[in-house]
């Protein structure tokens, strides 16, 4: 065995493809007697350090593990010994998300086992409909293992604020549950795996069932709606402002551009609301549609319509001609659009 106070030997070996072997590297130590010479026995042990790093930039480590080689291990005997990692402790899965807004969206993942730091996963850009590249997530399981993983979901949308409250534009937006608890199945190791986010939040399956969180939107809501309006009207409407309030909060103001007679409006504008125990207030809204030949329409100023946990995630349309506006949300509703008597202010 070799002796504990030689100087400790290292080297490296470069990349190495899944289920490939390295090229081998030679390991100097001593017997228990070398050649009859009378200056063993050796009785001290030998010890390993190893380090793996992967291409997403992890390490994975081992320091002065102590492992005794012998007499027999000699490759002169035994031929070359193999060190493998397989990730049967600290388990690799593979994440990928699908992006359910109608918008690009930047997602980025927080996963953590336990008390372990936060490792994060960058997704970039994500099109709507569309699935991310494959990032590994890394965790323990198995006996021994009783503590679990946590999750935290960044997105960030392109998409226009309300235009009284601009300074939300482009604000990362996170689950309402910033460590949400979500226990990583061994069974999953290795494999690849699916979240979604919609408007709704995010959805998991860790391997033990679904997963669920919600989210603290940009304005400080749970869920999210995507409404387009479009135009039945007799003539070509100029832009329409849609007001939307739940409850007694601030009203918030959403502005359509020109809309051709008969087509729908080229802008989905995000509505922001409260679903769920403890969120019994009511949504409000108000229409006004500027024409082309300069007169105005609008409905009833806070027409009591209310989103559900239904609408969220949806894209809703919404309809309006010159006697009324349809609310198309999962409870139906309608209002009546009257012309005013003001000069229209464009």
């Amino acid at each position: 065995m070799a002796d504990s106070a030689q100087p400790a030997f290292s080297s490296g070996r470069d990349e190495v493809v899944p289920a490939a072997l390295s090229d081998p590297l030679t390991v100097n130590a001593q017997s228990a007697m070398e050649d009859g010479d009378s200056v063993g026995p050796f009785t001290d042990s030998d010890y390993w350090s190893l380090s793996f790093r992967f291409q997403d930039g992890t390490v994975f480590y081992v320091n002065d593990y102590k492992c005794d080689l012998k007499d027999e291990d000699d490759i002169d005997t035994a031929g070359p010994m193999f060190a493998s990692i397989n990730g049967f402790t600290f388990q690799p899965g593979l994440k990928s998300v699908q992006n359910k807004f109608p918008y690009d969206a930047r997602i980025r993942l927080f996963h953590h086992y336990s008390d372990y730091p936060d490792s994060i996963n960058d997704f970039g850009s994500v099109g709507p409909g569309d699935k991310s590249t494959f990032w590994p997530v890394y965790y323990l399981s198995g006996a021994g293992h009783t503590d679990t993983d946590h999750w935290k979901v960044g997105v960030n949308l392109r998409v226009d604020p309300p235009r009284n409250q601009t300074e939300v534009a482009g604000k990362e937006f996170f689950n309402e549950t910033l460590n949400k608890s979500c226990e990583l199945a061994g069974s999953v190791a290795g494999q690849r795996m699916t979240f979604t986010v919609d408007g709704a939040g995010f959805t998991m399956d860790p391997g033990n069932g679904s997963c669920f969180d919600k989210w603290t939107t940009p304005l400080g809501y749970n869920s999210l709606a995507f409404i387009r309006l479009r135009n039945y009207f007799q003539q070509d409407m100029l832009r329409a402002v849609l007001s939307h309030k739940y409850s007694t909060d601030k009203t918030f103001e959403y502005e359509f551009g020109s809309i051709s007679t008969d087509q729908q409006s080229s802008e989905l504008e995000m509505m922001e609301f409260f679903t769920g125990p403890g969120h019994t207030g009511y949504d409000y809204w108000t229409l006004a549609a500027y024409l082309k030949d300069g007169t105005w329409y609008r409905s009833s100023v806070d027409k009591q319509c209310y989103l559900t946990s239904t609408d969220a995630g949806k894209t809703i349309p919404f309809t309006v001609d010159e006697s009324k506006l349809h609310l198309g949300l999962d409870g139906s509703c309608d209002d009546t659009m009257v012309k005013q008597n003001a000069a229209a202010d464009l």
